[in-house]
């Protein structure tokens, strides 16, 4: 559970113990990750410096990006994803149309290029 909360506190940008225990009492993400437990700051403190060795925390970050791929991967290959793949496949890319729109990109409508070279410089 330390794990967890510290991995969420470190991917927020908090760094700090002390935050991290107000936001464990405060926060509902880090309740919900407490399971409503408020942890102490002695807590923290020993298990950063001492359950948290360069070999427990390769094998604690190693088996987290295992369960993410696999949950990915479940994701990709449900109805849901499958639809949402066979979607996308189809659509044409509107987010670009967008782009031109904003930045007022039209069709040059000129019939030489030296016009056109003109209309670029």
């Amino acid at each position: 559970m330390l794990y967890a909360v510290v991995t969420y506190a470190n991917m927020r940008g908090v760094r700090a113990v002390d935050r991290i225990v107000e936001l464990c009492e405060r926060d509902l993400a880090f309740i919900w990750l407490t399971k409503g437990q408020k942890p102490k700051r002695d807590a923290f403190y020993d298990f950063k410096s001492k359950k948290l060795t360069g070999e427990v925390l390769d094998e604690l970050n190693y088996q987290f990006l295992r369960r993410l791929k696999r949950e990915g991967l479940a994701n990709i290959q449900s109805e849901k994803g499958i639809l949402k793949r066979q979607i996308r496949s189809i659509q044409t890319e509107g987010h670009f149309g967008d782009i031109k729109e904003n930045e007022n990109f039209r069709r040059f409508n000129y019939r030489s290029s030296e016009k056109a070279e003109q209309k670029t410089a």
